[in-house]
């Protein structure tokens, strides 16, 4: 690369771009924009490296148009495939490493030819890319909506199935765990006093990036941004509640014990808990303070086979 080619891809990196988009704003092959990416970085250990978390976490947020059809009504519609003038596509998509201060993400108009074609398919290369790496995605409601969006995109244009991983859906934990008077992201956001979105003004901003309106999507990426920047701080607030998290020990060497949900070793012994036959030393982590237990059960042979179950009936 030349200099002046090396100065623009690092401040895009730096901006947050997908070493993709990076590619196609430069015209840097993106094999060169990833092997400059991995010089920038040197030998420092980024955050998430450096994170005692053993599993790769990636908080994920996505803004799609919808269908275009015709409809002769507002109301309980039987829409025909022939009335589809056009299906939803991606608009952009932000991400992140969750404990990472870098926010990557990836927006139609930085590809002129796919935005006029409504193409996404560069978008879900992208975002392919980063969810192939992950050990767990986190998304509100993430499992009905972001997830399956994004794997229908992704088999729309021929991918294979991206590497294996658990999702963590924040919608989820706030409705089994909790009850707030919403459980919007918006309005779990700021009743737990984290933030609050950014304003778009309503459908407007999605009928103008529908319209190719490279200021709307401006608008709609910043916006798009700034929703996983709430999510990490919402799912960091309520992770430590959920019951049934993925188990992020699993993912690391199992060398010492550490907290399940956040990977911390700082680890307080605090009493017992019991299921309906064992009992078990209880901790607390001292980082996030979720309750996790031992694995191998306090009660000898003997006090186990003095152990009475009910009977059910």
């Amino acid at each position: 690369m030349t200099e002046n080619e090396k100065l623009k891809v690092g401040e895009l990196l730096a901006l947050g771009h997908s070493q993709r988009a990076v590619s196609k704003l430069t015209g840097v092959p993106k094999s060169t924009v990833g092997d400059y990416a991995k010089k920038l970085s040197g030998a420092s250990e980024s955050v998430t490296e450096a994170s005692t978390n053993p599993a790769k976490i990636l908080l994920l947020d996505c803004e799609s148009a919808p269908s275009l059809i015709y409809a002769w009504g507002r109301f309980k519609q039987n829409i025909g495939q022939n009335q589809i003038v056009r299906e939803g596509y991606i608009l952009t998509w932000s991400a992140k490493w969750l404990g990472d201060d870098n926010i990557a993400h990836d927006s139609l108009h930085f590809y002129p030819h796919n935005m006029v074609n409504k193409d996404d398919q560069p978008l879900i290369a992208s975002i392919y890319d980063m969810m192939n790496e992950a050990d767990i995605v986190i998304a509100h409601n993430g499992d009905k909506f972001d997830m399956p969006l994004l794997k229908a995109r992704m088999v729309y244009h021929g991918f294979p199935p991206p590497a294996p991983f658990k999702t963590v859906d924040t919608l989820k934990i706030a409705k089994k765990e909790f009850r707030f008077p919403s459980n919007k992201l918006d309005s779990l956001c700021q009743y737990l006093g984290i933030g609050e979105k950014i304003d778009t003004g309503g459908f407007e901003l999605w009928a103008r990036c529908m319209d190719n309106d490279i200021a709307a999507f401006e608008e709609m990426l910043e916006y798009n941004i700034y929703d996983v920047v709430l999510l990490e701080g919402l799912y960091q607030r309520i992770a430590p509640w959920y019951s049934t998290h993925v188990n992020v020990t699993n993912f690391g060497s199992n060398e010492e014990k550490q907290c399940t949900v956040c990977g911390s070793n700082d680890l307080e012994e605090k009493g017992v808990t019991h299921t309906n036959l064992s009992t078990f030393t209880a901790y607390q982590c001292n980082c996030c303070g979720k309750w996790s237990r031992d694995r191998v059960n306090m009660k000898t042979k003997e006090q186990m086979q003095n152990t009475l179950m009910n009977i059910g009936g």
